[in-house]
């Protein structure tokens, strides 16, 4: 298994120095109509199938114009990248077009089948170690519920609109408007988000790289405000830039504070602070959803604690990610993310970890590692078992539904990081120990960006373990 970890990073490193970058669309395109070195007029462009979507966004992401000269070659580049763009918008299960070539004059129609964009989500939470336990005594009191709904594509200006709510034993209040474009040129956004918790149940401290929960069945233990505002303005097809603006406000009961005195940094019950953030991104891949081609890049810099001095933390974030056809059905993606912050020494309630979404090395998913500072690379050489075939299921009359796209990848995965952090020091045995984990997985894509991963993989202690988790990995 390391000569398999070695050969397979060196693999990865290498392989990025013959710079055949993906920022631009592969030539593969083509069309029995257009000629490679012939010159073309674009008279006209059309969308079809878009019965919510406007036609302003749509043009936001086209890369060909009216009345504009093109060779053969670069309409098929520039058509290409518009599919692409349109289909990282996340608004369509497909898109297409068709050419009506006259002379060298051009009719464009894109055609789209646009996804279900209304989902209500019912929430019924137990708070039990699982139903049996509940149904002993089926207490009420014991269940929280709710309703969540997500509205994508509000106003067919692909704007998101989040609002739900629990009420019972736990309790949350959730409201959220995205706002991707105010402006007539599609560059300027906003975004405003509204969250409210009180629980019954928190974890209070990390104990052998597991987080210590506390309940109290009686009282919440736990209220926690947060409001968050974001600025963001796109620049062309790739680059994001976001300014965000938060507040905090938090309590913890008594108990918790006994439980452990440097859960806040002031050993009060409340804390109350002002966040700032820069957040820019590079994004170049030929599908957010699951990328086989191009690259990404962030930077991220934070600042908690604006004029307060009970909370005073700065930290840097960044992630690199990149992906290349091999050819022959193979591809390769590798990615390197890392964090660096301004204290060793944090609260509970403001330390950072690994073992959360997709921060963690394979291998090592048992564990909550505590990491203020980290560096963490992933790498993965996919082979294509199964093609994209689209399975269509007529008894189902919503068209947004019935045809479902199946890909098959057979993925094998190195991955590595380090993390140091010395809030906990004797209960964080990964501290700044080198990771190493890996393995072999199945990754199954379809539409609705559903990734669903299942992988088997050994760390470096020689544990092992089956994992199923439902993001891409890079």
């Amino acid at each position: 298994m390391a000569i398999l970890f070695r050969v397979l990073i060196l693999v990865v490193l290498i392989l990025p120095g013959f710079k055949t970058y993906a920022s631009q669309p592969s030539d593969t395109l083509k069309h029995p109509s257009i000629s490679g070195d012939e010159l073309y007029i674009i008279k006209s462009i059309a969308f079809v199938g878009n019965k919510r979507t406007r036609v302003p966004l749509l043009n936001r992401e086209l890369a060909v114009k009216i009345d504009t000269a093109y060779v053969g070659t670069d309409l098929l580049s520039a058509l290409e990248l518009s599919v692409r763009n349109l289909n990282n918008t996340q608004l369509f299960n497909s898109v297409n077009f068709d050419l009506n070539v006259n002379d060298h004059t051009i009719d464009l129609t894109f055609k789209f089948v646009e996804r279900w964009y209304i989902w209500p989500s019912p929430i019924f939470d137990i708070n039990e170690r699982n139903f049996n336990e509940w149904w002993k005594d089926k207490d009420i009191s014991r269940v929280s519920y709710g309703l969540f709904v997500q509205v994508n594509n509000f106003r067919g200006r692909n704007e998101t609109l989040n609002s739900g709510f629990k009420y019972g034993f736990d309790q949350a209040l959730l409201l959220q408007h995205v706002i991707p474009y105010l402006d007539e040129n599609y560059r300027n956004g906003l975004a405003f988000t509204l969250t409210y918790r009180r629980n019954h149940e928190m974890a209070y401290a990390l104990e052998n790289n597991e987080l210590i929960y506390f309940k109290d069945n009686d009282k919440f233990l736990k209220r926690q405000l947060d409001i968050s505002l974001k600025f963001s303005r796109r620049v062309g097809f790739y680059e994001h830039h976001i300014l965000e603006l938060e507040a905090h406000d938090q309590y913890v009961s008594d108990t918790i504070l006994k439980l452990n005195p440097q859960y806040h940094s002031n050993s009060s019950g409340n804390q109350q602070y002002l966040a700032l953030s820069y957040f820019y991104s590079d994004d170049h891949r030929d599908d957010k959803n699951y990328p086989l081609e191009g690259y990404y890049t962030d930077f991220k810099i934070q600042k908690d604690g604006i004029f307060n001095n009970d909370v005073d933390h700065f930290n840097i974030s960044s992630s690199i990610r990149y992906y290349k056809p091999l050819g022959k059905k193979f591809f390769i993606a590798s990615g390197i993310r890392g964090r660096v912050g301004s204290k060793l020494v944090n609260p509970f309630s403001q330390t950072r970890f690994l073992g959360f979404s997709n921060s963690f090395v394979r291998g090592y998913e048992p564990y909550v590692i505590a990491a203020n500072d980290y560096i963490l690379n992933r790498n993965n050489i996919r082979f294509n078992i199964l093609p994209k075939k689209v399975v269509h299921l007529g008894f189902i009359p919503f068209k947004q539904f019935n045809d479902i796209p199946n890909t098959l990848y057979l993925n094998l995965h190195a991955d590595m990081g380090w993390a140091r952090d010395f809030y906990i020091p004797n209960s964080n045995g990964f501290n700044q120990e080198f990771m190493l984990g890996g393995g072999l997985g199945l990754d199954y894509v379809t539409y609705y960006s559903l990734v669903m991963r299942f992988e088997y993989s050994i760390n470096r202690l020689g544990e092992r373990g089956f994992f199923i988790n439902f993001t891409a990995p890079i």
